[in-house]
């Protein structure tokens, strides 16, 4: 299984992003500060529907935002 594809809008401090990713390896690397564990809860969310840390959706909206939006698309064994 891999993650094919991450959407998000208002998630965190990540500005919106659409990615699509390699089913090989993939790295993310980035100064501090700028949403690589972000980018993580993200797709942690996507995959369990709740936080790694215990976040309220409240607190996984960007400050000011009242709504927002993760997606991410699966791909297991020639199934989407």
């Amino acid at each position: 299984m891999y993650i094919e594809s991450l959407e998000a809008i208002h998630f965190r401090n990540l500005k919106p992003l659409k990615l699509s990713l390699s089913p090989k390896m993939v790295m993310v690397k980035g100064n501090n500060a700028n949403g690589k564990t972000n980018l993580l809860e993200a797709l942690y969310v996507c995959a369990t529907g709740r936080s790694f840390r215990n976040a309220t959706s409240r607190q996984l909206l960007q400050h000011g935002q009242e709504q927002g939006r993760v997606k991410a698309r699966f791909f297991r064994q020639s199934v989407r």
